[in-house]
């Protein structure tokens, strides 16, 4: 269930990296922010929080024909829940998979995907939250409970935080002229 908890907590990944992570970065280094070795690094979390919400997505959307491989799992792999399917629309999961599984030319240049990030965040955690609550009233063992709580903690606080963050964010920029 680690494995569960920790693809979960990546979906806060990106958050962590521009909100607490990269300005001591480049402040330790030394160096602008469009240094190649901290821009390597940053791609680098990006580009795994996008496959976080791929692989979410699919977690939670179920086996379809041709993608399912031996010792996939997916929540419809738990007795009892019932998910709500996957939270991307099909031209976003079409565009998340082309992104993080193609190397492209992209069709918009100088995009900050911190909007989107969030917004594909949210819709994620609303199906983690259904997840989790499955997995504490009908299917962990009472033994196993504190270790889900201690993750649950971990991703609620973490969500409020980027909830916290985006929003005083959006706030900064809509009263600026």
């Amino acid at each position: 269930m680690d494995r569960i908890y920790a693809q979960i907590a990546q979906l806060f990944s990106y958050y962590y990296w521009d909100a607490t992570i990269k300005n001591p970065v480049v402040s330790t280094v030394g160096t602008p922010e469009s240094d190649p070795r901290v821009l390597l690094v940053q791609n680098g979390i990006v580009s795994g929080f996008l496959l976080t919400l791929r692989k979410l997505h699919e977690f939670f959307e179920g086996k379809t024909e041709g993608r399912a491989f031996q010792g996939d799992v997916f929540a419809s792999d738990f007795p009892g829940f019932q998910s709500a399917g996957g939270f991307l629309s099909k031209d976003d999961f079409t565009m998340l998979h082309k992104e993080i599984g193609h190397i492209t030319i992209p069709e918009k240049t100088g995009t900050d995907i911190s909007g989107e990030a969030f917004q594909a965040c949210v819709a994620a955690f609303e199906r983690v939250t259904e997840f989790l609550n499955y997995l504490e009233q009908e299917f962990i063992s009472d033994e196993k409970k504190p270790r889900l709580r201690a993750w649950r903690s971990f991703l609620d606080e973490s969500m409020d935080s980027y909830c916290v963050a985006f929003k005083s964010e959006q706030d900064g920029y809509t009263t600026r002229d």
